[in-house]
C-alpha cells in the first residue's frame, strides 16, 4: 500500500490528506454509543484522540491512532487498486447519470478520481455530504442552513442506538429533498473490519440492516445507491489480503444495489491535522484541501453528529466558498 501511495503521490504531485475520525483506521475500540444520543450519564459523546469516537461511561478510551494510509489524489483508481472504470465497462449515458440534482453514485466516484473519465462534466459540481447523523441538535441546524440556501445535501446516516428516536429528523431530511444514504448500522470498526480487514458478509449485512431501518421510517419506496464505509474505504486496503477483502465487499454491496463513495475534500471537522475547528478554521481547512484536489467534481466530507457543533456554524461559509468558485450543488442518487 505504501509503495502504491508513494507512486500516486509522486505521479500527481499533490498534497496529502491524512484523514482521522471517520476517515482513519483507528485501534479497536469498545462498543460505541450512537451519535445523536446522550450517554447513560446524560453527557454528549466526546471527541477523543481517534477523532470521532462515541464513548460509554467507564469505557477504555482508544489509544493513539495507528499510522494509516495517506489519502492522496489517485488517478482513475478505486480503493481496491482497480481501475475506476474497467475496460469495456458500460458507462451510463447522460440521461442515466442525472435526475434532478441527483447524480449516479458510481459515475461521480469515477469523476472524483479521474478527470479523463467518460462524460466528465464541463460544469463544476460539489456534493455536500454529512456523516454520522442524524443527531437531535446538529442535523436540524444543518437542514436549516441548506433550506435557507435552497441547496440539497447527501446524509450518510447511522441507524443503531437512538436512530428511531430521531425519526422526525429523518422524515424532515427526506421531505426537504435531501438524499439519505447508507453509512452503517454499527460503525464498530473491530466488528466490521476484524484485524483491520473488511468482512464482506458482516459489512453487507450491516448495510442491509441500515436499509431496513430507514425503510421502516420512510417506507419501502425509499431507495439509495450511495454507501460510505465507516472509516472510508481507503483505510482498509493496506495489504494484499485487505485489498482482496475490500474488493469482495464492494462487489457484495453492488449486488445489493449499493455503490461506495469516499470523498476528495473536507472541512476537517473530525481531522486531528486540523488544529482549528472553529467555524472559520473549518472553512479555511476546506479551501486548502479543495485547492490541492484535482478536477472540479468535489465530494465534501462533513459530520452532523451530536458533538460536532461547529459544522452547522461553518456550513454557510462552505456554501459561500463554492458559490463564489462557480460550483453547482448536487446530490448522490
Amino acid at each position: 500500500m505504501k509503495r502504491r501511495i508513494q507512486h500516486i503521490a509522486a505521479a500527481m504531485l499533490l498534497s496529502a490528506i491524512v484523514v482521522t475520525g471517520c476517515g482513519q483506521k483507528p485501534t479497536p475500540t469498545t462498543k460505541a454509543s450512537e451519535p445523536g444520543t446522550t450517554t447513560s450519564n446524560g453527557t454528549l459523546p466526546k471527541e477523543t484522540g481517534s477523532g470521532l469516537a462515541y464513548t460509554v461511561p467507564g469505557a477504555t478510551q482508544p489509544g493513539k491512532p495507528k499510522a494509516t494510509a495517506v489519502l492522496t489524489k489517485p488517478s482513475g483508481k478505486t480503493s481496491d487498486g482497480s481501475a475506476a472504470s474497467k475496460p469495456g465497462e458500460k458507462e451510463p449515458d447522460l440521461s442515466e447519470i442525472k435526475t434532478g440534482d441527483a447524480y449516479d453514485t458510481a459515475t461521480v466516484r469515477r469523476w472524483m478520481w479521474d478527470t479523463t473519465a467518460k462524460n466528465y462534466p464541463k460544469q463544476k459540481l460539489v456534493f455536500l455530504t454529512f456523516d454520522d447523523g442524524p443527531s437531535w441538535n446538529n442535523t436540524p441546524k444543518v437542514l436549516d442552513v441548506l433550506k435557507a440556501n435552497n441547496i440539497h445535501g447527501t446524509f450518510f446516516y447511522l441507524t443503531s442506538g437512538g436512530f428511531e428516536d430521531n425519526a422526525d429528523i429523518v422524515r424532515r431530511t427526506a421531505a426537504e429533498g435531501h438524499r439519505i444514504a447508507i453509512h452503517s448500522n454499527s460503525h464498530e470498526y473491530d466488528y466490521l473490519y476484524p484485524h483491520g480487514i473488511a468482512d464482506p458478509e458482516i459489512v453487507v449485512d450491516d448495510a442491509m440492516k441500515t436499509v431496513a431501518k430507514i425503510k421502516k421510517i420512510l417506507g419501502n419506496d425509499w431507495t439509495t445507491s450511495a454507501y460510505r464505509f465507516p472509516g472510508g474505504s481507503m483505510s482498509w486496503v493496506d495489504n494484499a489480503e485487505a485489498k482482496a477483502a475490500m474488493k469482495k465487499t464492494i462487489q457484495g454491496l453492488a449486488d445489493h444495489g449499493l455503490q461506495y463513495m469516499d470523498w476528495n475534500t473536507m472541512t476537517g471537522d473530525a481531522d486531528l491535522n486540523n488544529k482549528d475547528k472553529s467555524p472559520e478554521g473549518l472553512v479555511s481547512f476546506l479551501k486548502k484541501q479543495t485547492e490541492s484536489a484535482e478536477g472540479h467534481v468535489m465530494v465534501v466530507l462533513m459530520h452532523d453528529a451530536a458533538h460536532v457543533n461547529n459544522t452547522p456554524k461553518a456550513l454557510q461559509g462552505v456554501i459561500d466558498y463554492f458559490k463564489g468558485m462557480g460550483y453547482e450543488f448536487a446530490t448522490l442518487k
